[in-house]
């Protein structure tokens, strides 16, 4: 599902179906779906711009230990 989204999101710029195959498989706890849906809120990408929502999600997935988030964190705290 997170594929999916992927290829939605970076191949056809479909930003809304990337946001939703993101959100089922953050449903199922899949950490790199997670952060990507903390990319869409954080650039407003198939969904309204929420940088606090962003934040969440990368908090959420960083505490699993998944390294792109944490770096995503980071650079939102900066």
């Amino acid at each position: 599902m997170n594929a999916l989204g992927s290829l939605f999101f970076n191949e056809k710029r479909e930003y809304e179906q990337a946001f939703g195959w993101f959100s089922k498989a953050a449903e199922r706890g899949y950490t790199r779906a997670i952060t990507n849906l903390g990319i869409c809120f954080e650039l407003g990408c198939g969904v309204d711009r929420d940088w606090d929502k962003a934040l969440q999600l990368y908090q959420e997935s960083s505490k699993k230990g998944h390294v792109q988030a944490i770096y995503n964190l980071g650079y939102l705290y900066f």
